[in-house]
């Protein structure tokens, strides 16, 4: 695996935090390519497993993700089929042996790296040499010193553009609609991973951020669209 990444227009979305059937719903009827459900119990927008799955049952499309921190490589692999999870994203400090063993599982694997404000290119790099050919994909995220992702903050999307270059490379941070061209432009990611910035509040997703995320994400790939669905 670890392909070199496709051209933008390959683009795709994953939507994570979803605690709620009709944000499910909703998120794949404007395009969501993945669903993320978090299963660190300590999340606000924590969701067990069983509600996840039965989220899934009724959400047409999107591949379920099931985000994990530092969990032992068993009992991702248990919760994924409780949730029916195809992907789980380890989120903490997970070694290349546990994330080698969810993915010989049948899992597809992505590994989250938390980037550091004055890290270099070649730092991210050198952290993410170990977990090749055990891991599908990387993120890079906002490191912070108390939260395990959904701040809502960016960092220099350019220090990392030739990790997306390397790897099939998911995008999180501070992402919107009012930024998103710029980051496809920047960094060319596999996907790009939204949760705060489309929040009424932490597990309540906004329609309308969403409608105007989505027409913004088309827009800078030149597939303009509503991003508002008739139905969901």
């Amino acid at each position: 695996m670890n392909a070199e990444p496709e051209s933008p227009t390959a683009t795709r979305v994953k939507i994570c935090g979803i605690t709620r059937l009709e944000d499910a719903r909703y998120c794949a009827a404007v395009g969501a390519d993945y669903l993320g459900f978090i299963q660190h119990e300590e999340s606000p927008r924590y969701v067990d497993p069983r509600t996840a799955k039965e989220i899934m049952e009724w959400s047409v499309g999107p591949e379920p993700v099931g985000v994990f921190v530092n969990r032992e490589a068993q009992d991702v692999i248990d919760t994924c089929a409780a949730g029916g999870f195809t992907h789980a994203q380890l989120h903490g400090h997970e070694t290349p042996e546990t994330c080698a063993a969810v993915r010989q599982a049948g899992l597809t694997v992505i590994k989250s790296i938390q980037v550091v404000s004055d890290a270099a290119a070649e730092q991210i790099l050198a952290i993410a040499e170990p977990y090749r050919g055990s891991v599908d994909h990387l993120l890079l995220d906002t490191h912070h010193t108390s939260l395990w992702g959904g701040t809502g903050e960016s960092f220099n999307w350019r220090l990392a553009r030739q990790v997306a270059r390397e790897w099939e490379l998911f995008l999180a941070g501070g992402i919107s609609a009012e930024n998103v061209a710029e980051a496809i432009q920047t960094m060319r990611p596999f996907a790009i991973d939204l949760s705060s910035s489309l929040e009424e509040s932490p597990g309540v997703k906004d329609f309308d951020k969403l409608a105007d995320f989505f027409d913004a994400f088309r827009a800078a790939l030149g597939t303009e669209g509503s991003g508002s669905p008739t139905s969901a």
